[in-house]
């Protein structure tokens, strides 16, 4: 069935079907976003999925499937560790599982320095 020919109302199996949004977002763990309730910007939009989206389950049916490209950042941040960074990206992974019905990773590349042996 073609989406846009489901008729209109829950009833229909056109909204079983799957739905979700690509999430762009600098760093795995950052504070660019605070709020009184949470002091990271990852906590802050999974909650916002989770109080828009997620409030749409009588229709969807499911969470909606997060595809993410986060963590590019983290790399360029001064002496920052490998361990430092599996932190945050594990971080961002538990905030966003219970919010999101699948979760698919973007891979993440090098950075563009002048700097780096590893050039793009």
């Amino acid at each position: 069935t073609d989406f846009l020919d489901c008729p209109i109302g829950n009833g229909s199996s056109c909204y079983d079907a799957s739905y979700g949004g690509y999430v762009s977002m600098e760093f795995a763990k950052d504070a660019e976003i605070q709020t009184e309730e949470y002091n990271t910007s990852q906590e802050n939009i999974a909650s916002r999925f989770d109080r828009v989206w997620n409030k749409r389950l009588d229709v969807w049916k499911n969470k909606p499937i997060c595809v993410f490209s986060a963590g590019n950042h983290d790399i360029l941040v001064e002496n920052i560790t490998t361990a430092a960074y599996e932190n945050n990206v594990r971080f961002l992974l538990k905030t966003f599982q219970n919010v999101c019905e699948h979760i698919v990773w973007l891979g993440n590349t090098a950075p563009l320095r002048d700097d780096t042996e590893y050039k793009q």
